[in-house]
């Protein structure tokens, strides 16, 4: 072989090598500048769909808690089915809130509602035992007592003493 033939085979390769160096820089760069762009865009949209899995979270946790509020004991204390009466209530007005700006309730709101439901969840299961005890306490007026410290501050006779009196007329 002559020394041309070595040369122009050297050529070639020298040729072909170069070509697949820059065609594998610029798959590189190429490569770098997607990365660099898609990043973002793959936070936001981790983010979005974190926000949407929030917001999911909202409303089976208040699917939940409304439909544990309805189950439970067969309110043996009087006080303790107008405690579930007044959650359930509250609750009713909480879901026509949410249908109509759950979608657009920033997310502090949301994170918000999330606690108040799980207090709820938590004061709901409080009730729903075998023998609940209320949260609140139920007190009795005593009236006579009430009357009869007015009647001396007013210097007035006893009220059953007047009624007695009006009937003898």
């Amino acid at each position: 072989m002559s020394n041309e033939k070595l040369m122009q085979s050297a050529n070639f390769k020298k040729d072909y090598i170069t070509a697949l160096a820059v065609g594998l820089f610029i798959l590189t760069f190429a490569g770098e500048i997607f990365i660099a762009f898609s990043i973002p865009i793959a936070i936001n949209h981790t983010a979005l769909y974190a926000e949407l899995g929030i917001r999911q979270k909202l409303i089976s946790m208040f699917d939940h808690v409304r439909g544990y509020a309805s189950w439970g004991n067969k309110y043996p204390n009087n006080v303790v089915a107008m405690e579930k009466r007044l959650i359930r209530t509250d609750l009713d007005f909480l879901s026509s809130h949410l249908r109509e700006y759950s979608r657009t309730m920033p997310m502090e709101d949301v994170e918000n509602v999330l606690a108040d439901l799980q207090q709820y969840n938590n004061i709901i299961a409080k009730l729903n035992v075998e023998a609940p005890k209320p949260f609140c306490k139920s007190e009795t007026l005593d009236f006579k007592n009430t009357v009869s410290r007015i009647e001396k501050k007013l210097d007035t006779p006893p009220v059953s003493q007047n009624i007695k009196q009006q009937g003898k007329k």
